[in-house]
């Protein structure tokens, strides 16, 4: 193919160039990976999509009691997440201790800085695990939840917050009792909105045929306001796509300008603009291709390196990033040809020889 001869001349310019779009397309692809997973965050802060559920008695000295089992087989045919927390004092501090029953909804994995989370198995197992987060100590990768509950941590998040993931026996061990309904436990679904619903009316229809003197109350569980957030992102997403496009358009440039002797020849021999042009973009789009791969490439190598996450911000190639990345280098390539076209049309080659 003529356009890949034409490239294979110029190995050091081409080889310029690739670096440059690579540079381009990675940075903007790394950024879309860690907006992506942001966005999906999102989710588990917005009040649509995540309910608080407590039992209340129409008796405050009734003592009423709902175990996980039970729970568990009320909502069984809905994909939602199921969430159990509670706040207790370890040496002093406040500490969240959490468990899920279920991981079909919004739950998201938080960002590890060592380790593995739990995964479903691990949740329903018998061992004494725990996942927590960076700002609790922990000597030997063992964690004392209390005298009796001594837990070996598989990892350890990013999160600011002090938190204790533990399988559900652990959870439960800890209040010596198996009851969802006790006022000190925070009991969250969350997952689509139209799920959540579903699930808290069969929650409703079945607690009131279990006993009708207990009110299921809903409230939204919000820990944070995320409009301001969601602007934030979208404002960088497209930050990032202008940096992409102008770099690019200035790298096609240069580009043009490295190739003024070529052009002018080309057109002395009869080549129309169009012609060249054509050549041109070519080139460029097969530049842009090959710099996509390498930015995935080198992508993968650093999130391989750092365990998928650069300053707890998730840089895993997605397939969002992976095909927004890939139709935003063509698109780069198209654009970044149009002012190229108009330097070409303005190359004179009576002029440009007379000047050398």
């Amino acid at each position: 193919m003529p356009i890949i001869k034409s490239i294979l001349k110029r190995k050091l310019t081409i080889l310029f160039f690739i670096l440059a779009y690579t540079s381009a397309i990675l940075t903007f692809s790394i950024g879309n990976s860690a907006l992506t997973s942001e966005k999906n965050k999102m989710k588990l802060f917005n009040k649509n999509n995540n309910k608080i559920i407590s039992f209340v008695s129409e008796n405050p000295n009734k003592n009423f009691k709902l175990n996980s089992t039970d729970f568990l087989n009320i909502l069984k045919e809905y994909k939602i997440s199921i969430v159990l927390s509670s706040f207790i004092g370890i040496n002093g501090d406040m500490v969240e201790i959490v468990t899920e029953l279920k991981s079909e909804g919004l739950s998201i994995k938080p960002d590890m800085k060592e380790g593995t989370y739990f995964s479903n198995l691990d949740f329903s197992s018998d061992e004494p695990i725990a996942v927590i987060s960076s700002t609790l100590e922990s000597e030997d990768n063992k964690y004392i939840l209390s005298p009796n509950i001594k837990l070996t941590t598989i990892g350890s998040t990013y999160e600011r917050a002090k938190k204790v993931i533990v399988p559900n026996k652990v959870f439960f061990d800890f209040f010596e009792i198996d009851n969802i309904a006790m006022p000190n436990i925070t009991c969250v679904i969350n997952g689509e909105e139209k799920e959540v619903t579903a699930a808290i009316n069969k929650i409703k229809e079945n607690i009131k045929k279990l006993d009708d003197t207990i009110e299921v109350k809903v409230n939204p569980y919000v820990l944070k306001d995320v409009n301001y957030e969601a602007s934030n992102l979208q404002t960088t997403s497209l930050l990032l796509i202008l940096i992409t496009i102008i770099n690019s358009i200035s790298i096609s440039s240069l580009w043009i300008e490295d190739r003024k002797k070529e052009i002018v020849l080309r057109k002395v021999v009869g080549a129309k603009d169009i012609d060249i042009f054509k050549i041109f973009l070519g080139e460029l789009v097969i530049v842009s291709i090959i710099s996509t791969i390498l930015a995935f490439i080198i992508q993968g190598i650093l999130a391989f390196i750092t365990n998928g996450y650069l300053y707890s911000l998730n840089i895993k190639l997605n397939w969002i990033s992976a095909v927004s990345s890939f139709l935003l280098a063509i698109v780069v390539a198209y654009l970044s040809a149009i002012p190229a076209f108009k330097y070409l049309t303005k190359i004179q080659p009576a002029k440009m020889l007379r000047e050398d």
